[in-house]
């Protein structure tokens, strides 16, 4: 992957946090202590993002910067990789404990049969 391409999957991965926590680009400055014009251009892949920004960031979606950076889970953001449901759907279950993942498996073996 490219630095053009992470920067791309990163911003996009971003975008899709926010709006799984219900903020739209203003909220979302305003929590990270960021101009909207620096939010909105790193959501759409362009220029490069501070270290520091990044930390702010992660900090704003109460994720670790490890999480927000690791490109393992980049996969189902990119451009025919899965539906943005999908993503969310992975995105949620990794924040569960094993009890609610085992609650989620059965449920999931309910509605598939």
């Amino acid at each position: 992957m490219t630095n053009a391409e992470f920067i791309a999957v990163l911003g996009s991965k971003i975008a899709r946090l926010r709006k799984m926590r219900g903020l739209n680009q203003f909220e979302f400055a305003d929590v990270c202590g960021k101009m909207v014009n620096t939010v909105s251009k790193i959501e759409r892949g362009i220029g490069d993002p501070r270290l520091s920004t990044l930390l702010d960031i992660a900090k704003a979606l109460d994720i670790p910067l490890t999480e927000l950076l690791d490109s393992t889970k980049f996969a189902n953001t990119q451009p025919g990789a899965g539906s943005d449901l999908d993503a969310q759907i992975i995105e949620l279950l990794e924040r569960c404990d094993d009890d609610a993942k085992s609650a989620v498996l059965t449920l999931l073996k309910v509605l598939t049969r």
